[in-house]
């Protein structure tokens, strides 16, 4: 057995790489990107990125005494010299076991204090250790993730930070869930799937709090005669609905196709009410329902609708809660459609926040349409919720790309002459 120290060096030349690498994607400084987060499991909103150094290595250590557990099993009958659980290597592990079960320090419910009290071989013997190395990852995570958090709540006492860190704390909240980050997770096995660079960088300045634009680009200037150093007024901005229009069309396709591969037929714009006589572009006509979706137990009016969690009229909720933006729009919705729908359609509020977290309809919607899909039996239910987080993953990050792609525009719009808007899909020249 070794010691971390002998690889330990190792281990942060290639984690410094890593992390310089992503740096270079995104186009910005170490000091200016809360590298914790970059370092935070998927599920709590991070790019994954394994540190194995982090707390003295004490993952490291632990997945060290999880192969050896492994070994020991398959040399439990062999010469002793060759059994990790024995002679000098077993004082190596004894040492790590020490470290590793004292390590934690977890406040509330956890199994530290089971752990302290366990010897090495009673943790072998009960068959704890195989498993030892992702039981530490995720209490580090969970510690990174509690200090992250703890850092922007501590800067809402001032006055001047409140603000800010109230943004912060939405937007942490918000890119933890599955939707979030399942573009992260997606190979460009077909035309569809493939994303842009800009769309790649965009999104990733956009889950870690970043100003949008180039790294001297931090004052903008917006059509509507905003100016100011807040990035956020692009997702909110009325000058910008045109384009947040498309966003919204492109995860409406997203969910529609879901609902088709579920087995159920569909159609668009079902007209409610008094609007039926509507047409596109009359006042009211945006506030019909999205999709028509026919299942045995009910038609379903499913109405699509993004909404920005660090927005002024909801950050402190979204500060505080998970998911409490997409609530609040979802019961905006559903106030008004149980005033004015029309009755024999089940309203189903789909509200997707801008950093990808659903509201809880939404999320309801797509478990019942992999259930659907598994009871065919020709797909299995947990492949069908990853492949449609994939696709309205992916439909968010391409909208909230051309969002800021037409925000940064505005800049120049306004300060130099015959400006000349860009491609959405550039071409060769004719």
């Amino acid at each position: 057995c070794g010691l971390f120290s002998d690889i330990q060096g190792a281990l942060l030349s290639s984690e410094k790489a890593i992390s310089d690498a992503v740096l270079k994607l995104i186009g910005r400084e170490e000091c200016m990107v809360d590298m914790e987060q970059l370092r935070l499991p998927t599920r709590k909103g991070g790019l994954g990125i394994q540190c194995l150094t982090a707390r003295n290595g004490i993952v490291c250590k632990a997945g060290f005494l999880a192969a050896a557990s492994l070994a020991q099993q398959a040399m439990c009958t062999a010469c002793e010299s060759f059994q990790p659980f024995k002679g000098e290597s077993e004082r190596t592990l004894q040492q790590m076991w020490h470290e590793v079960s004292t390590a934690c320090t977890c406040q509330g419910a956890c199994t530290c204090e089971h752990m302290e009290a366990m010897s090495l071989t009673d943790a072998l013997s009960g068959g704890m250790l195989p498993g030892l190395q992702r039981d530490m990852s995720l209490r580090v995570a969970d510690i990174l993730h509690d200090q992250l958090l703890g850092r922007y709540q501590a800067r809402l006492a001032g006055a001047d930070t409140k603000v800010a860190a109230e943004q912060h704390l939405a937007r942490l909240h918000s890119v933890q869930h599955g939707v979030a980050t399942a573009w992260l997770n997606i190979l460009p096995t077909k035309e569809q799937w493939h994303i842009d660079n800009d769309t790649v960088k965009s999104a990733l300045r956009f889950m870690l709090g970043l100003s949008p634009g180039p790294p001297s680009q931090s004052y903008f200037r917006c059509s509507c005669g905003f100016q100011g150093y807040n990035c956020h007024h692009a997702m909110t901005c009325d000058k910008m609905s045109g384009v947040r229009t498309l966003r919204h069309n492109l995860i409406q396709n997203s969910v529609r196709y879901g609902c088709s591969r579920a087995g159920c037929d569909t159609s668009w714009e079902p007209k409610e009410g008094d609007m039926q006589a509507l047409q596109c572009g009359d006042e009211g006509y945006g506030r019909r329902g999205d999709i028509l979706v026919s299942t045995l137990e009910d038609l379903l009016n499913v109405d699509i609708s993004v909404t920005h969690p660090a927005m002024q009229t909801v950050r402190s909720k979204a500060s505080k809660t998970p998911g409490a933006a997409a609530e609040e729009r979802a019961k905006a919705k559903r106030r008004y459609h149980e005033k004015n729908g029309t009755p024999g359609y089940a309203f189903v509020p789909f509200s997707v926040e801008t950093y990808g977290r659903l509201g809880k309809d939404a999320d309801d919607l797509l478990k019942d349409l992999a259930e659907r899909a598994a009871s065919t039996g020709e797909c299995d239910r947990e492949g069908f919720m990853h492949w449609i987080r994939k696709e309205i993953s992916l439909s968010l990050i391409r909208g909230n790309a051309r969002v800021f792609r037409r925000y940064l525009g505005n800049l120049i719009r306004g300060t130099g002459t015959d400006f000349q808007q860009g491609d959405d899909t550039p071409t060769l020249g004719d």
